[in-house]
């Protein structure tokens, strides 16, 4: 259950002159108040929600607040959980605002022990899922491409912005990898394109014995095109050896089989399984020790043909330069995915005080 707080001037007189170590909890409330106003005086921004929700499935709500700054743009995510407090920060990856303003309500949902925060952007639309686990805060996303099937992954590893470029990060995983849904980005033939049903990029890739890279592609397509005139895929990345773009384009031949030509290389194409709907590439590059990170930049492009046109969509904003690339992520350690956020010092007493005066 998720509840709105209202904190009065008096709650908040009597949390400053309480000098429980423990303390009530309309002065713990009211505490967070006067942290998360301060730090959205320090952002430059507003606080747009704050909220009680159960996140981590034990006795006692945890206090959240989201301050909005950079015009809705970005946002920064207070938690707070028996005084132990997380900061997490996120820019919006599409062409949409991930926060509202106070003047707007706010788009959270209290939902079992997570709350749920939506974010969404042309031709994609994600529900950020914030819990604690572990005494760890983590921050997943759940990208729904219909009502059968729906995937998980951490947002902030989900996507990224690089210079204005918006773009997805494939996982590396440890085990037996299912291809995970993200955000689409459709490049051109958008007049063609009906929505995630239509055509839509699964991409994940998996961690074999002696750090073998296999790079696992589904592609959703409500009308398959067989034959080299047909659906392709093509994946770009930039060599960890020579730092050089390279290329592979991925066709289906007549006989069923698949046809790869290397792109931007004089090489042979890495090895190809599967079809052009649930494709298997052996990445050219290993992982031999997981102790150390991977990033690789590195996106997929998928070309959807339809009796009224072709719709190419990629997991990037790809436009041919290196720069536009996605990111191919390794998290070493600790399973999949790392804890979200900046962990900060413990509420203090003092949180309630005012801000000191301006210099101005």
């Amino acid at each position: 259950m998720l509840v709105a707080l209202a904190l009065d001037g008096s709650t908040r007189a009597s949390a400053a002159q309480s000098e429980e170590t423990s303390p009530t909890e309309e002065q713990a409330h009211a505490r967070f108040e006067a942290w998360a106003t301060q730090e959205a005086l320090v952002a430059g921004g507003e606080v747009s929600a704050l909220t009680v929700v159960e996140l981590d499935g034990h006795p006692g709500a945890e206090l959240v607040a989201r301050v909005c700054h950079d015009g809705g743009w970005s946002e920064t995510l207070l938690v707070e959980q028996a005084g132990h407090r997380w900061q997490v920060l996120h820019e919006s990856w599409g062409h949409v605002p991930v926060c509202r303003s106070s003047a707007a309500s706010a788009t959270w949902n209290g939902h079992g022990d997570e709350l749920l925060l939506l974010d969404e952007g042309p031709g994609a639309m994600s529900e950020r899922r914030l819990a604690i686990v572990d005494d760890e805060l983590v921050v997943f996303s759940e990208w729904h491409a219909d009502h059968q099937r729906v995937s998980q992954a951490r947002w902030d590893l989900a996507s990224r912005r690089n210079e204005g470029v918006s773009a997805r990060v494939v996982p590396i995983r440890s085990a037996a990898a299912v291809p995970e849904t993200g955000p689409t980005f459709v490049l051109a033939g958008r007049e063609h394109w009906s929505g995630h049903q239509d055509g839509e990029i699964r991409a994940t890739v998996e961690r074999r014995a002696g750090g073998t890279l296999l790079l696992r592609v589904g592609l959703v397509d409500d009308d398959r095109r067989e034959g080299l005139g047909g659906d392709r895929i093509q994946v770009w990345w930039v060599d960890p050896q020579d730092h050089k773009l390279k290329g592979l384009d991925v066709r289906s031949e007549p006989t069923g089989g698949l046809r790869s030509i290397p792109l931007r290389s004089q090489g042979l194409p890495p090895a190809v399984h599967g079809t052009i709907h649930g494709l298997e590439v052996v990445l050219p590059m290993r992982l031999p020790d997981t102790k150390i990170g991977l990033q690789v930049p590195l996106t997929v492009v998928a070309y959807d043909v339809d009796a009224d046109g072709t719709t190419r969509m990629a997991t990037s904003e790809y436009d041919g330069h290196a720069q536009s690339l996605g990111l191919m992520r390794y998290v070493p350690g600790g399973g999949d995915y790392e804890p979200a956020g900046k962990r900060l010092a413990d509420a203090s007493p003092f949180d309630v005080l005012p801000p000191p005066p301006s210099s101005k």
